[in-house]
């Protein structure tokens, strides 16, 4: 299997770029403000590709760039790694054998190169790909904002979801709230479920068009509780802004819950076990009420209700060493205590219009734990019981599997993408992968992670995608456009890495 390795390594950057008003709009330093207070130019990580017809010239082409960069490198940016990376994207991508590493330095790609990690593999045909959209819980203050830094696409779409956030009456910023720090004066409110489901839909769609821009895209989708809402923008049920508006009025109303209800306080537990192991001591709990909110894999579901029942719930489970561990959110989606609410939801959202597109991904729907034939059924009343009822994302998935025939095709391969902040699914997806026969032909791949260099997880993620045969576009994962990456081909690469193919 091809290793794609990730550079970790990224220039200091200000805490908010965004605040500065000018910037250059072309090129890899398209996210450049200028006015900025650092001295430092950020360094682009570029994917860096590699396709040969066996995997002996593979290896070959494996040497003699690490010759040719130690020969040319002088320990200065010149311009070097960014022709060299056009260059090697100009040989043909369809070739059986395929590698890609990103990196961001000389010394960083030699490296990787020298290490004997970076290994072709062969591929036969393009992969079919899955999108999973995770719910809230897996937000985090920063997510994803490397990416606007490099990618007008990525930022272009969180520019207009924070203002289309605040016409909608958002007391908040969408932006400043991703860049502040941990050391800010002003503590990040992303926890706040007015504010936590609306910014990680924002991202997560800000993902899909970056991911499209790379034509990067899927055959299916499918999603746990929120998530949905980037997944029927995905679908082609809603436009951007509408997108924005439920996931904006889903976060308003369910802030909410305390105010109706004063006597209530919610939590949800996440447990690894099954529904029908549960259950029964649900039933015997005394001190409040819970209900099983998401049945997320084999053995992976949540309950959620009255915090006293989940403190209740968490000694009878740790007493039994079954694992159970607190979400962060403080509201018991997927349960009684939305019943409340429901009614203002399903007023807010009465004029939504889900439109139905034939050539779109396929969505499969938790809530119905299977394939939604139209997306006009998408209605108000689908995200009111989005909202209150159990979601089953393991049903879903199976499903969207078995019908994709994802790894049943003979020398097919396929991933499933997990789009999100952090790979919140990536133990329940391989837990259902590993316990049927099409799983072993099937990745799961992930976005973002927590504590990550989010440029350097995409860029990880499209050289896995590469390297297995997908027909991204590199030119756009590097950020560059068609008429500079002609410029910038290197005449003097040696005959057996510019191929014949390849035209200077």
């Amino acid at each position: 299997m091809a290793t794609a390795l990730t550079a970790s390594v990224q220039a200091p950057w200000p805490v908010n770029p965004l605040n500065h008003e000018k910037r250059i709009t072309s090129g890899p330093l398209g996210r450049l403000r200028l006015g900025d207070r650092s001295n430092s130019v950020p360094v682009m990580s570029r994917m860096f590709i590699l396709s040969a017809s066996g995997s002996d010239s593979a290896d070959q082409q494996i040497s003699n760039v690490t010759t040719y960069l130690k020969e040319r490198s002088n320990g200065r940016d010149d311009g070097l790694l960014e022709k060299l990376a056009s260059s090697l994207a100009q040989c043909p991508a369809l070739l059986a054998w395929k590698a890609a590493v990103p990196a961001s330095s000389h010394q960083q790609l030699i490296s990787y190169l020298e290490q004997g990690r970076f290994r072709p593999t062969r591929t036969t045909q393009p992969p079919k790909l899955g999108f999973i959209f995770s719910g809230v819980g897996g937000q985090y203050h920063s997510m994803g904002r490397e990416l606007m830094r490099d990618y007008d696409v990525f930022a272009t779409a969180i520019e207009k979801a924070d203002k289309h956030l605040k016409a909608l009456g958002a007391e908040w910023s969408l932006k400043d709230e991703l860049y502040k720090d941990t050391a800010s004066s002003s503590p990040s409110i992303i926890n706040r479920v007015d504010v936590a489901i609306p910014a990680t839909t924002a991202i997560q769609i800000g993902l899909v068009l970056l991911l499209r821009s790379w034509n990067i895209t899927p055959v299916a989708v499918n999603a746990n509780s929120t998530g949905e809402t980037a997944a029927a923008f995905t679908a082609g049920a809603f436009d951007f802004e509408t997108s924005i508006f439920i996931a904006f009025q889903r976060g308003t109303i369910a802030g909410k819950v305390k105010e109706k209800r004063p006597d209530l306080k919610g939590a949800v537990l996440a447990i690894g076990s099954t529904s029908s192991e549960i259950r029964p001591l649900l039933k015997v709990l005394v001190k409040g009420r819970l209900d099983i909110g998401a049945i997320l894999g084999p053995n992976l579901i949540s309950v959620a209700g009255d915090e006293p029942a989940v403190c209740e719930l968490q000694e009878m489970l740790k007493s039994r060493n079954v694992f159970c561990k607190r979400t962060p959110m403080q509201l018991a989606y997927h349960s009684f205590h939305m019943h409340s609410v429901a009614p203002d939801f399903l007023t807010a959202l009465q004029d939504i219009q889900p439109q139905d597109v034939k050539d779109g991904p396929t969505f499969y729907s938790s809530l119905a734990g299977q394939r939604i034939d139209s997306t006009k059924s998408l209605t108000s009343a689908y995200w009111v019981y989005n909202l209150l009822g159990q979601v089953n994302l393991l049903d879903a998935e199976l499903t969207l599997c078995n019908e994709q025939h994802l790894g049943q095709t003979p020398g097919e391969i396929d991933a499933l993408i997990e789009i999100g902040p952090h790979p919140t699914f990536k133990k329940p997806v391989n837990d259902i992968l590993k316990s049927h026969p099409w799983g072993e032909n099937v990745r799961y791949l992930s976005t973002l992670e927590r504590g990550k260099d989010a440029i350097s997880a995409l860029q990880e993620l499209a050289c896995e995608l590469f390297a297995i045969g997908y027909p991204l576009d590199v030119a756009a994962v590097n950020s560059v456009t068609k008429e500079v990456d002609n410029r910038g081909m290197l005449a003097d690469l040696p005959a057996y890495i510019a191929c014949r193919y390849c035209k200077y």
